[in-house]
């Protein structure tokens, strides 16, 4: 079928509405069989209001960015086929997709070696309406989204914050994106199953405390100086000219809590009211409860200091192992980058001794993939702290 391209519209839109709209439609795909089409547009729309979407509008962000803050937070938007009839402000959508725009840093071929902030768009909610597909609309979509963006950093004048800025993605669909410039940097998953083998032969109990909803900006902080630390690291032993890592934020663990709880309440009496866990060296582990895959997801493991990494990791994963336990979860997980064999040799032994090794390496189901500016090529890229 040829589409014609005046036929066509692809927009941005901030009509409730309109979103609440497409939330509705592509719930039929991400709604799981434990929330209504109701019950998932209402998440959406409570993730739309949450500290990381509004991003754009906090004072202090403002303050530091300017004009360029405009471009943070969540974006929504709609591909439109202006042949159909048009009956109403949603009637001519035929598919519709979302950008989570956070700041990230990176050492560019112009920063002369120095970390500056860079726009970083997440796309997320690629969907077509099942009456609309095989047009090709959502590969017309993904084009004009890639081209909206590309235009804002290569407009004269911008600053260096959008004139860098980069694209990412986490596909389920496997490679399908590289035919539109995204680069597949798949990271294995690992996961554990025998949670109580893990817990009588590798950790350990140690004095600390859990984190609760948003009480540990503080570790957030030691993150920030890591990450910094890191990419300064890589850029000079790599020699890559263009090495980036978005910037770690309470706010986006909080995003994932908001998912956390509201979706606690088809699993539990109450909410969760433990995130993670902090030893008395301020070394820590951040988690996620994923209800729906009955695992405990692990988002960050800092450890301060180099010595004795996996004696530390011993006692956060203590932590892990009581929390899943606690809350009826089968699992844990977390991506490779995170926790690997060549960190902690010890627990990646026992794992191959008491796991299934389909767990101990598993096939990741959330393909990240990168589209950075144009005019770098795939070698002189690296993307640090590519989790979850």
């Amino acid at each position: 079928m040829t589409i014609q391209a005046s036929k066509m519209l692809f927009e941005q839109t901030t009509d409730p509405e309109v979103i609440r709209f497409t939330h509705l439609q592509n719930s039929a795909t991400w709604k799981s069989k434990y929330l209504t089409a109701e019950e998932y547009a209402q998440r959406e729309q409570i993730l739309g209001s949450s500290e990381i979407a509004l991003k754009g509008s906090s004072p202090s962000v403002r303050r530091k960015l300017k004009e360029d803050a405009d471009y943070l937070g969540l974006k929504y938007f709609v591909f439109k086929d202006l042949s159909l009839p048009d009956t109403g402000k949603t009637s001519q959508i035929v598919s519709s997709c979302e950008t989570l725009n956070r700041v990230a840093w990176c050492i560019h071929p112009e920063s002369h070696g120095e970390i500056e902030p860079v726009l970083s768009v997440c796309i997320g909610g690629v969907y077509t309406i099942p009456e609309h597909r095989g047009k090709k609309f959502a590969q017309l979509m993904i084009t004009q989204l890639n081209e909206y963006y590309d235009k804002l950093s290569q407009r004269p004048g911008a600053s260096s914050f959008l004139k860098w800025k980069f694209m990412f993605l986490y596909s389920e669909v496997g490679d399908y994106y590289e035919k539109f410039g995204y680069v597949s940097e798949h990271v294995p998953l690992h996961s554990i199953t025998q949670l109580d083998d893990l817990y009588k032969l590798y950790c350990e109990d140690s004095k600390g405390r859990y984190l609760s909803f948003d009480d540990y900006e503080d570790l957030v902080s030691l993150q920030k100086t890591q990450f910094k630390a890191g990419l300064k690291s890589l850029h000079s032993v790599q020699g890559k000219s263009y090495v980036f890592t978005v910037e770690p934020s309470l706010d986006i663990y909080k995003w994932f809590q908001h998912r956390d709880v509201f979706l606690s309440q088809k699993f539990q009496d109450k909410p969760p009211s433990k995130f993670g866990f902090r030893l008395e060296d301020d070394s820590h582990i951040i988690w996620h409860h994923h209800w729906l895959e009955r695992s405990l997801y692990v988002l960050k493991v800092y450890i301060k200091g180099d010595h004795e990494k996996e004696s530390v990791l011993q006692k956060l994963l203590g932590a892990c192992v009581k929390e899943a336990k606690a809350a009826g979860l089968s699992h844990i997980e977390f991506w490779d980058e995170e926790i690997n064999a060549d960190a902690y040799p010890k627990l990646f032994k026992l794992l191959e001794k008491v796991e299934d090794g389909s767990n101990v390496y598993a096939e990741n189901g959330s393909r990240s993939a990168v589209r950075v500016p144009s005019g770098l090529k795939e070698e002189e890229f690296t993307w640090a702290n590519n989790t979850k």
